[in-house]
């Protein structure tokens, strides 16, 4: 099992050089960040988060926050995948769907529909591809058996994970710490090594 955190814009400045300290010491080993969400916004922390990870020795992955509305889940993959072109990410790229209006005004199968709408034209660019969602979204809002091509980071503040799918990564809390960090941050449990086997343009 490896350790991990994910950290957006609402992390704020962080010192890499204490969590490559922390990496160094066995406690953190991969911080997945948020490229960006919609239909092409860039997290405006992205670009340096991507370089203190790699000057930190840091294995990393990234993601995009799902909202549709007036964007297809396609248009937005093409934005996620032009913002991590050229990128190393050895974690893989997730599609994040979450509780949004326009997510949540659709049936589950049409939301089903979309939500591999997105998958599928990531996994076109050659990345290595994977959903996030809550266990509530899985079991109850998605018709999940549909989902089982793709790999699942999966959260659940608890402590189990009571997710219908089997997942790769369980982010358990939002309420963890990390040392260069300020405030609360996600924490993550990885059960799979995926600098091991995450294949793709630059994932290694």
């Amino acid at each position: 099992m490896k350790h991990g955190i994910d950290i957006s814009k609402w992390q704020g400045a962080v010192d890499w050089d204490k969590l490559a300290a922390q990496h160094k010491a066995g406690q953190l080993d991969f911080v997945i960040m948020r490229a960006g969400l919609g239909g092409g916004t860039i997290d405006p922390r992205f670009e340096g988060y991507y370089a203190g990870a790699r000057a930190a020795g840091i294995p990393c992955g990234a993601y995009w926050y799902a909202y549709w509305g007036p964007y297809t889940p396609a248009q937005e993959a093409a934005s996620f995948l032009r913002a991590v072109a050229g990128k190393r990410l050895e974690y893989g790229i997730w599609y994040d769907v979450e509780y949004e209006p326009d997510i949540l005004a659709l049936g589950k199968k049409e939301r089903t529909d979309r939500v591999l709408e997105g998958l599928h034209a990531l996994a076109a660019g050659g990345r290595y591809v994977g959903l996030y969602a809550s266990t509530d979204m899985v079991n109850n809002r998605l018709e999940y058996g549909r989902l089982r091509g793709y790999d699942l980071w999966c959260a659940q503040y608890a402590s189990r994970n009571t997710c219908k799918l089997p997942y790769g990564i369980w982010q358990y809390t939002s309420s963890g710490s990390a040392e260069g960090i300020a405030g609360r941050v996600d924490c993550d449990r990885a059960y799979k090594d995926y600098p091991a086997f995450v294949t793709g343009p630059l994932a290694g």
